[in-house]
């Protein structure tokens, strides 16, 4: 598998135990606006992701192949944002707008916790 992939997953895994965690404080809490925000948002945000992933792969296959590459997609990403937003405005009695650009952004959250543990890892096992 490539290490693309193995990351990818590696993320994939982190925003499901999330969204699991938002689902329950959705049912059991008192901020359900705010949990349904968090998985409206994290939701979009893991699309984000995906996508993202994709046009990285994508990327990394016309560089081998001397090919020439439009964009990494970043007016789609904009488009699902600009889509949570109106979405949120829409049915703010139901989910706040403040939970879905939170839920959003916890993608890249995930992205840069995760670099972050993954370098610290790799200086333990390079000082063995």
């Amino acid at each position: 598998m490539s290490d693309l992939r193995r990351i990818y997953r590696r993320h994939m895994q982190w925003l499901f135990f999330l969204l699991a965690f938002f689902v329950i404080g959705w049912g059991f809490t008192d901020l359900t606006r705010f949990f349904l925000g968090l998985m409206f948002g994290t939701i979009l945000g893991m699309f984000n992701h995906w996508l993202l992933a994709f046009k990285i792969n994508k990327f990394g296959e016309s560089v081998v192949r001397g090919q020439s590459v439009r964009s990494l997609g970043t007016a789609s990403r904009f488009a699902t944002a600009i889509f949570a937003t109106l979405i949120s405005l829409e049915f703010e009695a139901h989910i706040q707008l403040y939970a879905v650009i939170i839920g959003l952004m916890t993608p890249y959250l995930v992205i840069m916790i995760d670099a972050l543990f993954q370098s610290m890892f790799r200086r333990i096992q390079e000082e063995r």
